[in-house]
């Protein structure tokens, strides 16, 4: 069976080990020490930038300065501008039809005209808040009445149709509503955020 025993002073060791002075404090510190164990200063330039804090936020700080904008373009988007896309947008099948509506505080019906119609979307972009303006004419040709409204709510669809209604009271009688014209004034590209 072999013994082994060994007997060593704790001062030859340290005699042995190379020792350096810090530049903070002047205590003598290990030669590999990258920070003084006494005063906690430094040794260098390099470890004292690859260990402070701020450069360790930098593995934050970098992704976010890259992916910021693009979430922030897509917050505050603001879409496609109508007036860009406006010839996508047509009116088709629509009519003029007459009514009676019962007044809230008023005994008996009050008149009323509804221009009922549809509205093609040629185009790739849903459309919203869509601003329909309806100009009605008497046999002459003259201008009688007028309704603009915002469709709240509406939606074209892209490649597709959507239904629409303008209702509004009367101030002429009946007879001299003889044509009219449908203009969309306005929309919204669906994808904008405000």
């Amino acid at each position: 069976m072999l013994n082994f025993s060994f007997t060593y002073n704790s001062e030859d060791i340290m005699e042995n080990t190379d020792k350096k002075t810090c530049k903070m404090c002047y205590m003598e510190i290990p030669e590999k020490a990258k920070k003084c164990p006494y005063c906690h200063q430094w040794q260098n330039k390099f470890s004292m930038i690859c260990f402070h804090p701020l450069f360790a936020m930098l593995f934050f700080i970098i992704p976010y300065c890259i992916l910021a904008p693009l979430f922030f373009e897509s917050i505050f988007y603001e879409g496609e501008p109508f007036s860009e896309h406006k010839e996508a947008l047509k009116i088709i099948d629509a009519v003029m039809n007459f009514g009676e509506l019962a007044g809230c505080q008023q005994k008996g019906k009050y008149p009323t005209v509804a221009i009922i119609g549809k509205i093609k979307n040629t185009g790739d972009i849903y459309w919203k808040d869509v601003v329909i303006e309806a100009q009605i004419f008497n046999k002459d040709g003259k201008l009688i009445d007028t309704k603009q409204q915002e469709q709240y709510k509406f939606v074209v669809l892209a490649n597709g149709e959507s239904a629409f209604k303008l209702s509004f009271a009367t101030e002429f009688p009946k007879e001299e509503y003889n044509h009219f014209k449908i203009f969309i004034r306005s929309a919204k590209d669906l994808r904008a955020r405000f």
